[in-house]
């Protein structure tokens, strides 16, 4: 819910109003990440899923189109990743004393959702984030193909990434990215308020 909580506030919507569709798609992809990661042990494939479950849930719930839904789903995503890698780091100093023990995961998370709340209500409450209304139509084709070609790309080196566990270059990607995508969606805000949108 930290994870869903930041990802729409980024973005202005109130959380308050999408509770039960988010604690549904919360729900759904925590049994899914539990049986490909334990079950299948296809650990590298849990993030890949989420952030294209994610997608669909913005998309659906959220009425974005497809661009939209997927920078949504990956700035909140990334934020929320370096955000966990930044305690795990605080907490724990190294991310084996997670793996080696369950508490300390389940205690990360809960440090996650609480440090995101309330990161999520102070963006909220003083205006901060980004509207979407501007994700709905795009200037030239060549944006559009080459925002598409970037969402792609991050997502196969992030798939590329999870799968080696490489962590130094997982915090490089997640901060590249959201980098790029809070850029792009700054400039994007600023065009359509120019032009009267």
């Amino acid at each position: 819910m930290g994870l869903v909580t930041l990802m729409i506030t980024i973005f202005r919507f109130k959380i308050k109003y999408y509770v039960w569709p988010s604690l549904t798609i919360v729900i759904f992809m925590s049994l899914a990440s539990f049986i490909l990661r334990n079950e299948l042990s296809l650990y590298f494939v849990v993030p890949i899923i989420n952030v294209v479950g994610f997608m669909f849930f913005i998309a659906i719930i959220f009425k974005q189109s497809t661009v939209g839904s997927a920078i949504i789903s990956i700035t909140g995503y990334f934020s929320y990743g370096i955000i966990q890698v930044l305690l795990a780091k605080l907490m724990y100093g190294n991310m084996q004393a997670i793996e080696s023990n369950i508490v300390n995961g389940y205690t990360l998370q809960f440090v996650s959702f609480f440090v995101c709340s309330v990161l999520s209500w102070y963006l909220y409450g003083h205006g901060y984030g980004f509207a979407v209304n501007f994700f709905d139509k795009f200037r030239f084709k060549f944006e559009n193909i080459f925002i598409v070609s970037v969402i792609a790309v991050t997502i196969i080196l992030f798939s590329v990434i999870m799968f080696k566990l490489d962590l130094t270059a997982m915090s490089i990607l997640f901060l590249t990215s959201l980098i790029f995508f809070l850029y792009y969606s700054f400039r994007k805000e600023v065009q359509s308020v120019r032009n009267g949108r």
